[in-house]
């Protein structure tokens, strides 16, 4: 019944990235985000977390950066009336330990580009880290949005929507050449994804 609902939620998603992004909602993509999210709130949820069995895939974990480099995970969360949201970022070091992050509260008019929020505000705090920038610390941000990660790396077109922020991640990443923005999967950003879940 948990991934029943779970996969509604998706669907109620998807309709709505249909409509905000013109992005075709894909079957398996819709079920594979379900059950990740599902493993995500059995994981994180100690109250629930003996209420929920559920088979699910061997996800692909987080995979910690390299010696001397870290790595920005963001993601972002819609509340069910799509009226409010957050985003939120965990920067963490080669063994795992958190180093930084926020987490930011979305009004209900930025709601629809919260996914797009997540990594311009996540660029912003690392040019404002003094100590990365004058190191030269190699960072690199991750998000589940594959669409948003080739739309900032200049691989495809972005929404007309979401331009304006776009532009922004893309003129941050031109001053910041040790910055990089990558793709990952998301059973592999669940923390960020528990921290925006939990701060909307």
């Amino acid at each position: 019944m948990e991934l029943i609902a779970v996969t509604l939620r998706g669907i109620r998603k998807s309709r709505n990235n249909l409509v905000f992004w013109g992005e075709i909602p894909r079957a398996v993509t819709l079920i594979d985000e379900a059950e990740a999210l599902l493993e995500s709130y059995s994981r994180w949820s100690s109250k629930d977390r003996n209420l929920i069995k559920t088979k699910t895939r061997t996800p692909a974990r987080w995979v910690p950066p390299k010696a001397s480099e870290l790595k920005l995970n963001v993601d972002a969360s819609v509340g069910e009336a799509e009226l409010e949201g957050a985003i939120a970022g965990v920067l963490g070091d080669s063994n795992g330990s958190l180093v930084d992050g926020f987490s930011t509260k979305i009004p209900s008019r930025a709601a629809s580009l919260a996914e797009v929020r997540a990594p311009v505000e996540g660029l912003k705090m690392l040019e404002d880290k003094e100590e990365i920038c004058k190191k030269r610390i190699r960072v690199t941000v991750e998000s589940d949005s594959l669409d948003l990660v080739r739309a900032v790396n200049r691989e495809m077109e972005a929404s007309w929507e979401a331009k304006a922020l776009i532009f922004q991640a893309q003129q941050i990443l031109a001053r910041l050449h040790h910055i990089s923005v990558a793709h990952c999967k998301r059973t592999g950003n669940q923390v960020a994804d528990w921290v925006s879940k939990t701060h909307r």
